[in-house]
């Protein structure tokens, strides 16, 4: 099916906000993302432009200098700037501010949102998803990474891989273990997620080389003793983790291919462009004996899980 003609563009009103959004994407052709990817030089000068624009903040509250368009124009946003040619490397550039939001949105405090929300906005303050780890497979409820208790908030140890932009980021919504899954009843108790500081001397950021997608870098990110404070964890210190059905839909599980109806736009609007020769997703690009990236999206519910204010007494 002809991706001018999915169900994102039937919907009423969504012309306008693409429109908008070609208005930017048409200063950044093929040779743009080609000499990004080609050179890993992170795409600066497009991150600035949709900031300037107003689209990195689509998808935040009016109080807090956002437009509220919600999801759906979210994902409008990031199938045109994916089908304009910049693919992955354009839409993994931007796509935390647009969905990745939604956690801090649903369950973060009025204080916490009040203290991160206006940084977010204005473009003065950048964040990362970690969640994948070596050895947790697609199963989240099987991280180790752990935060230990201590006065006045945490200390985290532990290990992530596929971290993407944390170098280029100032924090991190990071998804511990604040109790181990074997003392609990259910797997998916005992898990916090905590919006961290990655600044921090107890922070170890490496790259990860890939194949493809370079001019947007992965990590492995290591963390030995940083501490977050109390005020710093989504959804309060005694929480639980959900997968609301609103955020789950924002990622795929691109490890094992899947692009079905869960697949993000970005994704879908891949196909006609590795279809063009000039593009800088083409498939000829992949070189033999590289490693293939899969991302921070090798769980369909990745980082959506989201912590909820409840006592373990509820859970």
């Amino acid at each position: 099916m002809d991706f001018n003609q999915s169900i994102f563009r039937m919907r009423p009103g969504l012309e306008d906000i693409r429109e908008g959004v070609r208005a930017i994407t048409r200063d950044f052709p093929d040779v743009y993302w080609r000499e990004c990817d080609e050179n890993h030089r992170y795409p600066v000068e497009f991150i600035a432009a949709m900031q300037g624009g107003g689209w990195l903040s689509a998808t935040l509250p009016k109080e807090y200098g956002g437009s509220e368009l919600g999801l759906t124009a979210a994902a409008a946003i990031l199938e045109e700037v994916s089908a304009s040619g910049g693919g992955m490397n354009a839409t993994s550039s931007i796509h935390v501010n647009l969905i990745g939001v939604e956690p801090i949105l649903k369950f973060g405090s009025s204080a916490f949102k009040a203290k991160y929300l206006p940084l977010i906005t204005t473009g003065k303050m950048s964040f990362a998803f970690g969640v994948t780890e070596p050895d947790a497979g697609s199963d989240t409820t099987r991280i180790t990474t752990k935060a230990v208790r201590v006065d006045g908030g945490y200390r985290v140890y532990g290990r992530k891989v596929w971290t993407t932009r944390a170098k280029e980021s100032d924090r991190v919504l990071l998804i511990v273990r604040t109790a181990a899954r074997e003392d609990c009843e259910r797997p998916a108790q005992g898990m916090t997620l905590l919006f961290a500081d990655l600044r921090q001397k107890e922070v170890d950021i490496r790259p990860i080389p890939k194949a493809g997608r370079n001019a947007v870098p992965s990590y492995e990110v290591a963390y030995d003793g940083l501490f977050v404070e109390d005020g710093d964890v989504v959804g309060g210190s005694r929480s639980r983790f959900l997968p609301p059905a609103h955020g789950a839909e924002c990622r795929t599980d691109t490890r094992r291919g899947n692009s079905g109806r869960n697949s993000p736009p970005c994704v879908a609007t891949c196909g006609p462009i590795c279809r063009r020769e000039s593009s800088v997703s083409a498939c000829h690009r992949l070189k033999p004996g590289s490693c293939v990236s899969t991302g921070s999206g090798v769980r369909t519910v990745f980082g959506c899980f989201v912590a909820a204010r409840q006592s373990s007494a509820d859970v």
